[in-house]
């Protein structure tokens, strides 16, 4: 599946374990990784892919530029995977929704993140 959803074709950079404990949230560690690889990424001219393991982070890699494809099931325990890319520079282009409708993404949140509190950059 995960090969299935994987780009092919175009030159991109595969964005790969990044994650934060949860007791270093607050220091948005992972959030300042990402925006340097970024930056990297377009200098290069390249577009990035990255595959959103918790549909709670998906808004959060969109305000770095990220734009959702189509989510898949995992084989085991139904849960959903939301694989994303970015152009180039993705974050001087026109403002305005990317990716799949924020539907898309309710619709595979299980209704503890629906509830809880809002991830922030």
């Amino acid at each position: 599946m995960f090969d299935q959803a994987h780009p092919r074709g175009v030159p991109h950079l595969y964005l790969t374990l990044l994650g934060t404990s949860v007791d270093h949230l607050v220091h948005a560690y992972g959030l300042r990784l990402l925006a340097e690889n970024l930056r990297h990424v377009d200098e290069a001219g390249l577009q990035s892919y990255l595959v959103a393991r918790h549909p709670a982070t998906v808004p959060l890699y969109m305000r770095h530029g990220l734009e959702m494809l189509e989510p898949f099931p995992l084989p085991v325990g139904g849960l959903a995977v939301f694989p994303m890319r970015r152009h180039p520079n993705a974050c001087q282009r026109a403002a305005g929704p990317t990716g799949l409708p924020a539907a898309t993404i309710a619709r595979h949140l299980p209704p503890r993140v629906l509830s809880g509190p809002a991830i922030r950059s």
